[in-house]
């Protein structure tokens, strides 16, 4: 009776080590940018842009990294009719990030919040958006 208990036991244990060998490993362990698109209206006109090159999705990234955000804002930025970009990064995993940016004065980040932002600074997205050619055919400013 006792060896039947072990056994039962060993089995149990060894049932519950040997269910992580069956889990279900199909979803990333990182997730990486794939593809990165720009909106813009700027005076009833909407420009767009789709980066799935590298080397342009990084400069798009580069430039989110490295804008300085100064504070909030004293006006409320949805009130305002102006410029405003939208900025979508897409991950591998199917997720995407969401950024706005308004009147080249202020920048709402992934969790909705609007700072502002330096004009001068701000200017560098339209600049690249000039420089950089979407990856679709078409689309040119």
């Amino acid at each position: 009776m006792k060896k039947a208990v072990a056994l039962f036991i060993l089995f149990c244990i060894s049932s519950i080590i040997m269910s992580g060998c069956l889990a279900d490993h199909s979803r990333p362990l990182t997730k990486v940018v794939t593809q990165v698109d720009i909106s813009c209206e700027l005076e009833n006109v909407t420009i767009t842009r789709q980066y799935t090159d590298t080397q342009k999705m990084e400069y798009v990234l580069l430039y989110l990294r490295l804008l300085k955000r100064k504070g909030k804002p004293d006006t409320d930025p949805d009130t305002l009719n102006k410029d405003i970009y939208q900025i979508t990064v897409r991950f591998s995993d199917g997720s995407s990030r969401v950024y706005q940016q308004k009147a080249h004065k202020y920048f709402s980040d992934r969790a909705g919040q609007w700072h502002m932002i330096d004009p001068a600074q701000a200017a560098g997205l339209y600049r690249l958006m000039e420089k950089l050619p979407s990856d679709l055919p078409n689309q040119s400013l």
